[in-house]
């Protein structure tokens, strides 16, 4: 009975995929090639990052049994963006974080799935 109460107890303590760090875009499908490409930063359950012109901050939703990824929609900052290919990548970028019901870690990417379990966009870790 005590091997299984210690068992039980290790498994409540075991954490989820490291999601922590810098990540940067490596593929939005339909996004503009020669944009700037928006990073994030997560920290817990924070998300903050450069979305392609503006900075996008939110917070991740930590209860399994919620459609969606986030508590609310994600808070984006209103500056004037230089060029058409900015905008069209924020654009690209927010629409497919508006859609996210989960991110994963796989083979070292943070994987964005929409609510039917389709990846919609892909990080990898932000070089230094």
């Amino acid at each position: 009975m005590q091997v299984l109460f210690l068992g039980l107890a290790l498994l409540a303590c075991a954490s989820p995929v490291q999601r922590d760090g810098e990540w940067a875009l490596a593929n939005l499908p339909g996004a503009p090639a020669n944009a700037p490409r928006p990073t994030l930063t997560i920290n817990g359950n924070q998300l903050s990052g450069f979305a392609g012109c503006n900075r996008v901050i939110a917070t991740i939703e930590s209860d399994g049994n919620v459609a969606g990824f986030f508590r609310g929609s994600p808070g984006v900052t209103e500056m004037y963006c230089e060029g058409n290919s900015a905008m069209e990548m924020e654009q690209a970028f927010l629409a497919a974080l508006n859609r996210t019901g989960d991110a994963r870690i796989e083979e070292g990417a943070l994987v964005f799935y929409d609510a039917d379990n389709r990846e919609i966009m892909r990080f990898e870790p932000a070089k230094p």
